[in-house]
């Protein structure tokens, strides 16, 4: 028996992916409005794709979470989660160096340290 297994997946895609992954919403929109240098995002594009590929679940809207922290600073966190074969997929992708922290992890991962 003969098998073969292609997943193709745009840098947008595995941008989205890595973020989620991190909890984060998807952070190439600040980048755009601030400085003009990345592309726009269409978060709506590649969240729909990841989910048709079975990466990723959208939360229900009541486990959505809130978009400013209990000081009133807005916080960017993710609304989707992922399959299990998401975290496969981004345990494959940690392991081969193709994984793209989101900034906003970053600087949720600092203020946690902070603390």
């Amino acid at each position: 028996m003969r098998s073969s297994f292609c997943l193709a997946l745009t840098q947008p895609m595995l941008e989205f992916l890595c973020a989620t992954a991190d909890g984060v919403k998807w952070d190439r929109t600040l980048y755009y409005k601030q400085y003009g240098a990345a592309k726009p995002d269409s978060f709506i594009a590649s969240s729909h794709a990841l989910e048709k590929r079975g990466l990723i679940v959208w939360l229900p809207r009541e486990q959505r979470p809130s978009v400013l922290d209990g000081e009133g600073n807005l916080q960017y966190l993710s609304n989707c989660r992922l399959t299990p074969a998401g975290a496969a997929l981004v345990d494959l992708l940690k392991v081969t160096g193709i994984f793209v922290e989101a900034d906003a992890a970053i600087g949720k991962r600092s203020r946690g340290a902070a603390k």
